[in-house]
């Protein structure tokens, strides 16, 4: 039996035609235990496609075609929503209140798809850490606030699918050297579930996108580490939606910046953001590991060399900037952080 046991919560899943030998056999051990349980009413609801358990709802409508989704309940989103409402309606709040919000919003977030929300309950936990009895609702809390009530109101359920048994490969490099005729370029490649390389890019930045990183940071490595993950996966979205992915990069501060979803530079936060977005529209479940420069298969391509045997023959996919990162939803400058 497919049976999982939390606490007081047991929930059992089967086929429909077993409901009945199921359910005696699950009553049956429960009395030779001992066990006092609910053999009827709320606690103990018949068999369905959809169900609750541990505040959670299942749909297993999809099943047979090899996916079922989990979401909360309408409830205890609204819960959510009315606590935010009353906060926002109010002039100072206190870091308590904000505290407990924090950890509800945390919890709920680990069953909605995708880290859109983690930079809004971020903010949150900064002033929950106040000494204050009550502070002003400042403009970045109310925004944060806004910005959580949005993504309550228009979160998608986690759906597993057998595209979880799927694991793809997608290593990324950047590279900055300013005596060169290409002084800034990035690369990537991606390596399907099977283990051998697919697909490559490798592209030169404009000499305007150059300018406009060198206009905030003398030697931008970090922001050409952070910029190839948001290209690979605009790229070869279509090709791994729905899939797990590890990210592999030989650069710790641009993996810590995509672990978090938050950037340190005002570039790194807007890419972050979008990478996040859109991995949440694709449904992918990422994960960014360290690679040493020497073992990273993206290092020749982030140079525009295409000679690694694994790489030949393999297609080459070009990616066109344009002329300024504004054009590609990036900002360039200096992220001011909150005092």
């Amino acid at each position: 039996m497919i049976w999982s046991a939390f606490f007081d919560d047991y929930t059992v899943v089967c086929d429909e035609r077993e409901e009945n030998n199921v359910t005696f056999y699950v009553e049956s051990l429960f009395r030779l235990l001992g066990i006092s349980f609910a053999a009827e009413g709320d606690k103990a609801p018949p068999f369905q496609t959809r169900f609750r358990s541990l505040g959670l709802e299942f749909d297993l409508e999809s099943l047979q075609h090899g996916s079922f989704s989990l979401h909360h309940t309408a409830k205890r989103k609204q819960e959510l929503l009315d606590t935010i409402a009353s906060l926002l309606a109010r002039k100072r709040v206190s870091p308590k209140e904000l505290e407990r919000l924090h950890g509800r919003l945390v919890w709920f977030s680990s069953f909605v798809f995708g880290r859109v929300m983690n930079h809004s309950v971020k903010e949150i936990s900064a002033v929950c850490r106040s000494c204050e009895r009550s502070v002003g609702l400042e403009q970045s809390l109310k925004d944060a606030l806004i910005q959580v009530r949005a993504l309550l109101e228009t979160c998608k359920p986690l759906e597993i699918t057998k595209s979880l048994c799927r694991t793809w490969i997608i290593f990324t490099d950047g590279a900055f050297e300013p005596d060169s005729s290409h002084p800034a370029t990035v690369g990537g490649v991606l390596i399907c579930p099977g283990g051998s390389v697919m697909q490559c890019f490798g592209e030169s930045l404009h000499g305007t996108l150059v300018d406009e990183l060198l206009s905030q940071s003398q030697h931008p490595i970090y922001e050409l580490e952070v910029l190839p993950l948001l290209l690979a996966l605009q790229t070869w979205g279509p090709l791994i939606s729905g899939s797990p992915v590890v990210f592999f990069l030989d650069n710790d501060a641009a993996r810590a910046a995509y672990v978090k979803g938050v950037g340190a530079t005002l570039f790194a936060e807007s890419a972050a953001q979008k990478f996040v977005c859109l991995e949440s529209k694709l449904k992918i479940l990422p994960w960014f590991g360290r690679v040493p420069s020497h073992s990273n298969i993206s290092d020749g391509p982030s140079r525009l060399d295409f000679s690694n045997p694994l790489l030949q023959q393999r297609t080459r996919v070009r990616i066109p900037f344009p002329a300024h990162f504004n054009q590609m939803g990036l900002a360039s400058g200096v992220l001011e952080k909150p005092n």
